[in-house]
């Protein structure tokens, strides 16, 4: 289930991404997809903005481990 919700919480936010949904599809190892995960999409009017770091974090942490931490550290 949390697989499914950070997924939504992404396409919410971001739209569809051909290279993620490849990745999962292809089972390509957790750490990988999380790793791509952690570093696109988080630019907005061309700047790398934190508040998008911290959010493709969140999903992505909660697509690995079902837990959700908020925290900004």
């Amino acid at each position: 289930q949390a697989q499914f919700d950070s997924l939504v919480s992404f396409c919410y936010n971001c739209g569809w991404s051909d290279m993620l949904f490849r990745m999962i599809n292809t089972k390509q190892p957790v750490e990988k997809i999380v790793s791509w995960w952690q570093t696109h999409y988080i630019t907005g009017d061309g700047k790398v903005l934190p508040g998008l770091i911290w959010r493709r974090k969140v999903e992505s942490e909660y697509y690995r481990t079902g837990k959700v931490n908020l925290s900004r550290n």
